[in-house]
């Protein structure tokens, strides 16, 4: 008896592509627990998906997501990662089931800082609730942060309107 059986064969050449959605290049959070969102394509089924994440120390997490299912062509995966503060850089894996994998183009930024600043109000600066007869005030202040970007003074009187203000960058 003969008998003839049928086989398919899925030819893919064709790597699969990640993408970064968040959080965004040159983010700056003041909360430790940080949301990752990838988007993972491919034209016949995505595999895996890893999730890199590193910090001047080296690798502080990779995280991987299989697919069971052969025939999810996009994936858009979330991780909340814990993480303490610094800097951290992050990019992405994805690997399709004929073995073609591919990396993410960029190498996102992130910094976490979750201690605030100190400012000291310095000599000669006026002491507070100070009565002054002049059309002019004299501030001075220090102010220390890791991740500074500005300063700003608002000058607010008794019914707390601002009556003027300074930003120094």
């Amino acid at each position: 008896m003969n008998q003839t059986q049928t086989r398919t064969i899925r030819l893919d050449t064709t790597n699969p592509n990640i993408t970064l959605v968040s959080p965004t290049n040159n983010t700056y959070t003041n909360n430790p627990n940080v949301n990752f969102t990838i988007n993972g394509t491919d034209n016949l089924g995505i595999k895996n998906l890893s999730l890199n994440v590193r910090n001047s120390s080296g690798f502080v997490n990779t995280t991987d997501f299989t697919n069971t299912n052969g025939n999810i062509l996009t994936d858009l995966r979330s991780f909340v990662l814990n993480l303490i503060d610094g800097v951290y850089t992050w990019w992405a894996n994805i690997f399709d089931w004929a073995g073609n994998s591919f990396t993410s183009l960029q190498n996102n930024t992130l910094t976490v800082d979750t201690i605030n600043g100190t400012i000291q109000f310095v000599t000669p600066t006026e002491a507070n609730n100070s009565y002054l007869n002049r059309n002019n005030t004299l501030i001075n202040i220090t102010a220390s942060d890791t991740n500074l970007a500005n300063i700003t003074i608002y000058l607010i009187n008794s019914t707390f309107l601002i009556l003027g203000s300074s930003s120094i960058p």
